[in-house]
């Protein structure tokens, strides 16, 4: 369900008071985008887009509403998220259930990404998650999305990111990307990553532009081991 259908779900929402707006919006947001976390800027977004009354001070209400022996909130580092027992509650209100997600190492070993950039984990996470349940252009996209940020994490750490973006300081299409990261001598790239990566980088810019292409299992098994080690390679480079 869109998050517009779960806020069509409630009995006269504008009758609602700010924190109970905020409360379910926060909420329907949390369910609707499988995430565990919220910012008042994500759920801002969401009144304006959604054109609802839009409460004063969202930021102040979910501060105030951080604190207490039984706070609606709680903070963490990434944003906010709902007390566990009140989350508990929603969830039993609205029969909802988040999905829960178990990966695997089907496509490469989750260890790789460990202590590197939360947005990387992510990244690597939904390759695996597509794979492992056969949304396999899904994979590819974001294997592509993977490589393409490694590569200019290693430019930035080098401190030399104005090689790969052009004159309006936006980076390179991945093209340029690979062929930058082949050719530049501040590192010795390996023969695995030098052959497999444009070859891996053509397998999945077909699927992301090409709509007469839907991704096979195999299309991706073909390249799973050099996969593993372009990946581990890219990473040894920027070492995190």
């Amino acid at each position: 369900m869109q998050i517009e259908d779960y806020i069509d779900s409630l009995d006269d929402f504008d009758g609602l008071s700010a924190k109970e707006k905020i409360k379910y919006v926060a909420y329907f947001y949390l369910i609707s985008q499988n995430v565990d976390n919220f910012k008042s800027s994500d759920l801002l977004n969401v009144f304006r887009t959604l054109h609802l009354t839009t409460p004063n001070s969202i930021p102040q209400i979910i501060s105030n509403n951080c604190s207490g022996t039984s706070p609606l909130f709680i903070k963490k580092e990434e944003g906010y998220a709902f007390n566990r027992s009140i989350r508990k509650k929603l969830d039993d209100e609205f029969n909802l259930k988040p999905l829960k997600v178990t990966l695997t190492n089907n496509l490469f070993p989750l260890e790789l990404l460990n202590n590197t950039r939360g947005y990387i984990e992510k990244i690597g996470n939904q390759a695996i998650f597509c794979y492992d349940y056969g949304q396999y252009d899904a994979s590819l996209v974001m294997i592509r999305k993977l490589l393409e940020t490694l590569i200019i994490e290693i430019f930035e750490k080098f401190k030399i990111p104005n090689e790969i973006k052009d004159s309006d300081g936006n980076f390179y299409m991945l093209a340029q990307l690979v062929d930058n990261l082949i050719s530049n001598s501040n590192w010795n790239l390996g023969r695995t990553t030098k052959q497999y990566l444009p070859k891996i980088k053509k397998l999945a810019d077909t699927s992301a532009h090409n709509r007469r292409f839907n991704a096979k299992k195999s299309d991706i098994d073909q390249y799973k081991n050099e996969l593993r080690m372009i990946i581990e390679e890219l990473l040894l480079i920027v070492n995190f």
